[in-house]
């Protein structure tokens, strides 16, 4: 069995991808782990990215006051 892959190495595969556009037979390249496993890792990081700061980042309004505050903005 292969060793699993260190979140480290998971959130830099991803970031490079980010960062660069490239695609993912170039990361497949870079990383050394099949096209279709750093397409699964990119997707995966960056849910877990979005789940960690949507709290942070995006609240949505939750009272009918709210709302209509924000339609007044």
């Amino acid at each position: 069995m292969r060793k699993a892959i260190s979140p480290e190495l998971r959130l830099a595969l991803t970031l490079h991808y980010l960062a660069t556009g490239q695609n993912f037979f170039t990361l497949h390249a870079h990383f050394r782990d099949g096209k279709s496993k750093a397409a699964t890792i990119v997707q995966e990081v960056c849910i877990a990215i979005w789940e960690a700061l949507l709290p942070m980042c995006l609240r949505l309004p939750a009272t009918e006051d709210d709302w209509n505050a924000a339609a007044q903005g």
